[in-house]
């Protein structure tokens, strides 16, 4: 019988074949060829010839060229739907096909817009070669053998892929003892790890079609990916609607490039490309051209519905209408065209709704469950669809896959159904994928989820979407989480009321806000505690209430609210001292220690944080006792205790990954990295930034960036190079306006004070620092500030501006000013007095004792001034 798809063959040679004279050459099929998009499926039926876009394929081709030259490129193709982005990506990789490459494809989906590496686990199930009815050790099996061609550490890559595509490992592979977050970060890794191996045997084309639909975790893996490749024999392809903005515009090596339609003559031209070379009628040619408006994909439909709609007779090279052309005879827009094929195809119009409800992309096994059809009436309605060009097919039933020929195509099918018919549809397509016996129930919760909203059975959608915002939170894709968590709140408002209701909703909306605040959108969060704390008051629900508090603290750190965070850890604290809740209590204490770290108050700090690294030890929460172990790390380095705050860092550094304390490490690397300079240890300081610097990238906290362009900057100024030291602090100031001037602004302005020889610049930078100060900003910013400040004016020998701040850095701290504060304060106002001319016999010794203890401490910085005044001084 006849098959249709596309194979894979082995020649068997020439043979003399009953009934043909000559000998022929024969061949068998070997096996189906996995393809990977619409029209890489439909290319042996044939594509209509593309028209124009000649100047946009010679600058795809241009930066191919340089991409497989080592000059790695990027080109972000827009346009509106039906316009040809596709369509040109694969007439780009048919001019390629001659030349040695490889392609790779990652197809987003509508339905898996918050679905965490949706389209790059897709390509790599389809790149090792997974079929349907392979178990977790065959998958396994094809996963070890793909990276052992590709010369990747196995033991160490497949594990990450194999969490990606939801495969079990037990047995296999030893568990990997690591965060969500740095699990994350490795598959990101790999992945882009793997496309450089690609690309060193041969150059790659990279396409990932439609990103206006994709995850939030792919576009962060592509991010990675278009970085990594600059100098890579790589080309990233990227194809989106014009809604979705590109984070990548403006990069050196980024091309964007916007289709536009096509005008008349590409438009009549592309209409004879359809009808064989035979010419309309003029009127009819005119409605086309005209109703279509340049839209390609609409001119294609067109064309066909008028000649399928029997309105016309074939005469030798043309088309002549039987009649008048009917009012209203063709269609005035796409969704119309569409309509009228399938209203034509009757029996077959009712399979491509149902498939439209499954998706742009659907089985034939799933589609033969919901449909209940016949098997030989099935298989026609399909191939009649097929035939027609609606429809793509890869594979052989029953394990063939379609594809709808495009999302405009889907959506008039699905458009078309009654309400009723749809929620019927979907409820049928919940409960098929519910029972099907590969597992996709337990793979992807969140799909499940959405056809049983679609269905309007929110009862049966809410544990789905609550299992998919746990497992994205688990994964640290958290917008996706934020989104799961939403639906799931969605469906059970919309449920009646029940006794566990309450806990349910403050569960959800707890898990909703954590992901939020991670993801900074805290006008949400803030919103989100209040129905939450109202729920708690109102039910007595102490361990709730003690979070919401807790969160709101941790929410108003960054937002510079220092009354507001002490007071609502305070209230946490209460709440679970009271009710007996050891974590809570622990995460309380560490808040208050925060809140006054914010007003500078270093010495309650500190003690808070030893109390809340007690219950830690003592109740065993070493999640909570790594996130605070920087912070009281930050507090002994202010108190001039060097190795304490060095062991509490080198803990974290340990502790960071298996705990998901990705942040508490990156407080960590900026503490030893400041000590480290203070020490003159530049080498191991500069290592650790550098590190620190991956770390921020990974995790999006670019609030952090200005603390290690600092110690960069500091390094620099070391070696010499002063104008380069410039440079990374005004990128600092830069980061830190986007960021929050809050957070470090002043830090950074005094930085740009103390290294500049520009005077006015200098007075500017210190200008706006003391004016950030005075409004308000975290504590670390007087202590750096005013550090630099003083040293500046010591530079310019304005004595009296030094002695001020010093004595605005002594006033700031007030009676509770830790060592290291005091230290720059004292040491300010005495070279200060000295500069004026002062001798005596107690500013000399009062010298010495400064000298003695930044000796003492291995402070190199404060040294060169010191003994400089002491030199002077001995000499009189």
């Amino acid at each position: 019988r006849l098959v249709r798809g596309v194979f894979e063959f082995d020649a068997l040679g020439a043979h003399v074949l009953k009934g043909i004279a000559e000998p022929v050459d024969v061949y068998v099929a070997r096996r189906e060829r996995l393809v990977e998009n619409r029209f890489a499926a439909s290319r042996e039926t044939g594509l209509t010839p593309l028209v124009g876009r000649t100047s946009e394929l010679a600058l795809l081709r241009d930066r191919w060229r340089q991409a497989a030259e080592g000059e790695g490129q990027t080109v972000l193709l827009s346009g509106e739907p039906g316009i040809g982005k596709s369509r040109i990506v694969q007439v780009l990789r048919d001019q390629l096909a001659a030349d040695w490459n490889t392609v790779l494809i990652s197809q987003c989906s509508p339905y898996h817009t918050n679905t965490a590496f949706y389209p790059v686990a897709e390509q790599m199930a389809r790149l090792a070669g997974f079929a349907r009815e392979d178990d977790a050790a065959a998958k396994l099996d094809k996963l070890d053998r793909h990276f052992t061609e590709m010369g990747m550490e196995v033991a160490r890559v497949v594990p990450l892929f194999a969490a990606a595509l939801s495969i079990p490992t037990e047995g296999r592979y030893p568990p990997l003892d690591i965060s969500p977050q740095e699990h994350k970060q490795r598959t990101i890794a790999a992945l882009t790890e793997r496309v450089i191996a690609t690309a060193e045997r041969a150059p790659v084309l990279f396409v990932v079609e439609d990103l206006h639909w994709a995850d939030p975790t792919s576009i962060e893996t592509l991010s990675e990916i278009i970085e990594a490749t600059r100098t890579a024999r790589v080309m990233v392809l990227g194809t989106y609607r014009p809604e979705f903005e590109p984070p990548w515009e403006g990069r050196g090596h980024v091309t964007a490039v916007r289709l536009n339609r096509m005008g008349r003559q590409q438009a009549a031209e592309m209409v004879g490309e359809i009808t064989g070379g035979k010419q309309l009628p003029d009127q009819v040619l005119d409605e086309i051209v005209a109703k279509t408006d340049g839209v390609p994909l609409f001119v294609e439909e067109l064309t066909k519905t008028i000649l399928e709609a029997g309105l016309m007779n074939e005469a030798g090279d043309r088309f002549i209408l039987d009649g008048p052309l009917p009012p209203l005879a063709i269609p005035s827009t796409l969704r119309d065209s569409l309509m009228a094929r399938l209203d034509r195809m009757a029996p077959v119009k009712e399979v491509a709704q149902i498939g439209a409800c499954i998706g742009r992309e659907f089985s034939h096994r799933l589609l033969a469950a919901v449909s209940r059809r016949e098997p030989a009436v099935l298989q026609d309605a399909l191939d009649q669809l097929a035939d027609s060009e609606l429809i793509f097919r890869q594979g052989t039933v029953p394990d063939a896959v379609y594809t709808f020929k495009h999302a405009l195509v889907r959506d008039a099918a699905y458009d078309s159904l009654l309400r009723s018919e749809r929620q019927t549809l979907h409820l049928t397509i919940a409960t098929s994928l519910e029972a099907d016996s590969t597992g996709i129930a337990d793979r992807e919760p969140d799909l499940l989820a959405l056809h049983f909203s679609e269905a309007g059975m929110d009862a049966r959608a809410l544990p789905y979407w609550r299992v998919a915002g746990e497992r994205a939170a688990a994964r640290f894709a958290h917008t996706e989480a934020a989104a799961h968590y939403t639906q799931a709140l969605a469906s059970l408002v919309a449920l009646p009321d029940r006794p566990e209701r309450v806990d349910e909703e403050m569960g959800l909306r707890l898990s909703l806000i954590s992901s939020l605040r991670i993801l900074d959108r805290y006008d949400e969060a803030l919103r989100d505690l209040e129905q939450v704390q109202a729920l708690a008051i109102e039910h007595d629900r102490s361990a709730a209430l003690a979070r919401v508090h807790s969160l709101r603290g941790n929410i108003y750190f960054p937002l510079g609210n220092l009354d507001g965070c002490l007071a609502e850890h305070e209230a946490s604290y209460r709440v679970a001292r009271d009710a007996g809740f050891a974590e809570e209590e622990a995460r309380a204490l560490g808040g208050i220690g925060d809140a006054h770290y914010m007003r500078g108050t270093y010495r309650q700090a500190n003690a808070h944080f030893d109390r809340c690294l007690a219950v830690c030890q003592s109740e065993g929460f070493p999640k909570i006792e790594t996130a605070y172990l920087p912070m009281r790390a930050t507090t002994s380095m202010y108190d001039f205790k060097v190795s304490d705050a060095l062991r509490d860092c080198a803990s974290v550094v340990e502790k960071a990954a298996k705990y998901g304390q990705l942040r508490a490490e990156l407080i960590s690397r900026n503490i030893s990295t400041q000590i480290q300079c203070e020490l003159a240890q530049f080498d191991q300081a500069e290592e650790s930034a550098h590190r620190a610097m991956d770390l921020i990238r990974r995790i999006g906290a670019h609030r952090f960036e200005p603390m290690f362009l600092d110690v960069f900057a500091r390094i620099r100024v070391h070696a010499g190079d002063r104008a380069g030291a410039l440079e990374n602090q005004e990128a600092a100031l830069r980061i830190a306006r986007e960021t929050g001037i809050a957070f470090l602004g002043p830090w950074v302005l005094g930085t740009i004070a103390l290294t500049t020889r520009d005077p006015e610049r200098r007075r500017e930078a210190l200008g706006e620092g003391k004016a950030l100060l005075d409004a308000g900003c975290v504590s670390h910013n007087y202590f750096w500030f005013f550090r630099c400040a003083i040293d500046a004016a010591l530079d310019d020998g304005a004595w009296t501006d030094a002695e001020h701040h010093a004595e605005a850095l002594k006033r700031y701290f007030g009676d509770d000013i830790l060592a290291w504060p005091d230290f720059v304060a004292k040491r300010g106002r005495a070279l200060a007095a000295f500069g004026q001319g002062e001798r005596s016999a107690d500013l000399v010794a009062q010298l010495r004792h400064l000298r003695d203890t930044a000796a003492h401490h291995g402070m190199i910085d404060p040294l060169e001034r010191l003994d400089a005044a002491l030199a002077v001084a001995t000499a009189a």
